[in-house]
């Protein structure tokens, strides 16, 4: 009796070893882990990779695909917008000839030699005027000679570079023939008063040509000669491009955040897998004893769930 009790626990440990071998066996065989690390690094860079390789079954898996290419398209559809807008106002400024005469020279609403003549008239008149200080006036109306960026964005920004506008400079700085006045003392086109400091400092202009036709005494006061029509419309035509290619930008930020957050969403996926995967193993190996004819007889048992 006692040897057929010592047989029967060594068999049951046997049995068990055997087992629990079977059943690593059968886990390594149904049961693999999943890297989150390579999920992340996969969705980070094409958003839904990684939940493709995590889980093929999960919605995010299309979602994250689908929201790329969506954001994508906004990004390149308002951007292309944003150049479009950009090109309006570049030749409108300088680039358009306004002349409907091909005969004719041709016309720009800017031109850089209204502007550099303006410039000139205006040093003379400081330098006719001792009372009127001198502080690098040369350098403060310095214009870029090319059509840079900074061209397109200084005759907007700045109210100096209002004198190469056509209206500001058929208003302050031509006669009723369009002819270019020149400072003289009898009839100043330019200016000055004193500021806080006692210093004589340009103000503005007279109007010298109320007969022009973009005269308006409400938006061009005599003795101001900051504002330009055209100007104006050309701060507006800049402003609607900034604003596609603020919408450009956002669409932008949404694509960094897409990858973000499907990197983040892959490393979820991949835990519940391989947390779900260990749990739920369809296969599962038992020793049980099993009573016959009163005697014990150990049994192995082996389960496959469906």
């Amino acid at each position: 009796m006692k040897k057929a009790m010592i047989t029967l626990i060594l068999l049951s440990l046997l049995l068990g070893l055997v087992a629990e071998e079977i059943k690593n066996d059968i886990i390594t065989v149904n049961y693999q882990e999943k890297s989150a690390s390579r999920a992340m690094l996969m969705s980070s860079l094409f958003p839904g990779a990684g939940q493709l390789y995590a889980n093929p079954r999960s919605i995010t898996s299309y979602i994250f695909p689908v929201l790329e290419i969506g954001l994508w398209v906004g990004y390149f559809t308002y951007f292309k917008r944003g150049e479009d807008k950009e090109d309006d106002y570049e030749h409108w400024a300088n680039r358009e000839n306004i002349n409907p005469n091909p005969d004719e020279d041709p016309i720009y609403r800017y031109d850089r030699t209204r502007y550099n003549n303006c410039v000139d008239d205006f040093l003379d008149a400081v330098n006719f005027n001792a009372q009127v200080l001198n502080n690098g006036y040369e350098n403060h109306f310095r214009l870029d000679e090319k059509n840079s960026q900074h061209f397109y964005e200084d005759i907007a920004k700045y109210d100096k570079y209002v004198l190469g506008w056509l209206d500001w400079y058929d208003i302050y700085m031509s006669d009723s023939s369009g002819n270019f006045l020149h400072f003289n003392l009898a009839d100043p086109t330019w200016k000055f008063d004193q500021n806080s400091l006692g210093q004589n400092v340009w103000k503005g202009n007279y109007v010298q040509n109320p007969d022009s036709p973009y005269y308006d005494a409400d938006l061009y006061p005599d003795g101001t000669g900051w504002y330009s029509g055209m100007r104006a419309e050309y701060i507006d035509m800049r402003a609607d491009a900034e604003a596609e290619y603020d919408k450009a930008r956002l669409f932008s930020y949404g694509v960094i955040f897409n990858h973000i957050f499907a990197a983040v969403d892959a490393v979820r996926l991949v835990k519940k897998h391989n947390l779900g995967a260990v749990s739920q193993n369809p296969v599962s190996v038992k020793l049980l004893p099993l009573v016959t004819n009163d005697r014990f007889t150990p049994t192995l048992q082996l389960r496959v769930a469906f």
